[in-house]
């Protein structure tokens, strides 16, 4: 069975000394996938997630026949879905374990030498995670959304996007909801001039609330971009219209002036499901984007639910814009500005609104 999901994995794994040193980002980690696990699906598609795990899970000791078996099912799933399995020696790779394979204690320490692997011809995204990982993550957010909104100068919709994850679907459907009013009320009771998407501290999680929150200036039955697979010839279209993926908006709107300006604001730790918000806007005729490239975690991953009762996450697709773009890294912003640069990034959008 395969689910289609709605989030990026930006792991930014430092693999070290045995076992997970470091992920991205503390706030926003793996929380609602285990909602998911929890269900048994033997594979599933992601897309973003910005992880962070401090520390490495429990480790649970394990025999050189249990580190075989676990091998056999990662390196099977890396063989079909992959893409980047063409730049890897399964030959050569395999031989290594086998020869090391009673050094390998704990199903932590397989999970890590395929991601080593992975690592080595460039993939940033896959990665080994225990279970009991994503489960404690999982209650991490509940009390505060971190969407915020208002109005500039009387006449500029400022839109503060941060990173979002939830297993709860009365969450994620309140996080889309907040967002999408946040927009009527704004455009509703002012005459909205120019809107800034504050993409800076989207740091990634579940897309789907973000950009069905956002769709009133992604642009209502539109198709803002596409999932494709390995070879390229066959595209999945997003659907950012209500109902979708979950989310549903209760009163759907469409801004007054469709046509209005529109700023995205990019940063260094815009990511995962906040590239894939980014994606939506690009190429729309009345948006333009300012600030830093992006943390570059553009590639769609898919779950793999292995029998030590843990997850692989495999990078298996990847993202394209509205005009068909491929993506394979970092999102360049219309307007460089380093985060070093004497310009401001917010007086630059404005500046640009306003002519």
């Amino acid at each position: 069975m395969q689910k289609h999901l709605t989030f990026f994995i930006d792991s930014d794994l430092c693999v070290a000394k045995g076992f997970l040193q470091k992920f991205v980002n503390t706030r926003f980690a793996l929380a609602i996938l285990s909602f998911y696990f929890r269900k048994k699906i033997t594979c599933m598609k992601i897309f973003t997630f910005l992880l962070l795990l401090s520390t490495p899970a429990l480790a649970q000791t394990i025999t050189v026949k249990q580190a075989k078996k676990l091998s056999g099912e990662i390196v099977s799933c890396i063989k079909n879905n992959s893409i980047f399995s063409d730049s890897l020696n399964f030959k050569s790779m395999e031989e290594d374990f086998e020869q090391y394979a009673d050094t390998f204690q704990t199903y932590q320490s397989v999970g890590i030498y395929y991601t080593r692997q992975l690592r080595k011809v460039g993939d940033r995204h896959s990665f080994w995670v225990s279970r009991a990982t994503m489960e404690n993550f999982s209650k991490k957010q509940k009390d505060s959304l971190g969407f915020s909104y208002q109005l500039l100068e009387g006449t500029i919709g400022y839109l503060n996007m941060p990173g979002f994850l939830s297993t709860d679907n009365n969450v994620v459907n309140e996080f889309a909801n907040q967002i999408h009013n946040a927009i009527k009320e704004l455009d509703s009771r002012n005459d909205i001039t120019g809107w800034i998407v504050d993409l800076r501290n989207d740091n990634g999680g579940n897309m789907w609330p973000m950009v069905l929150g956002l769709n009133p200036l992604i642009g209502t039955d539109e198709i803002p971009g596409y999932f494709a697979g390995k070879q390229n010839t066959s595209l999945t279209d997003w659907k950012v219209t209500s109902p979708s993926n979950g989310v549903a908006i209760v009163t759907g709107y469409r801004v007054k002036k469709p046509a209005t300006k529109i700023a995205v604001l990019y940063g260094k730790k815009t990511a995962s499901s906040g590239e894939m918000t980014a994606i939506c806007f690009i190429g729309k005729p009345n948006c333009r984007s300012f600030g830093e490239p992006t943390g570059g975690f553009t590639t769609g991953n898919q779950i793999f639910n292995l029998s030590d009762d843990n997850i692989f996450v495999l990078a298996s697709t990847y993202v394209l814009d509205r005009n068909k773009k491929m993506y394979t890294g970092s999102i360049i912003p219309d307007v460089l500005i380093e985060k070093s640069a004497d310009v401001n990034v917010m007086d630059e959008a404005r500046a640009w609104l306003k002519q």
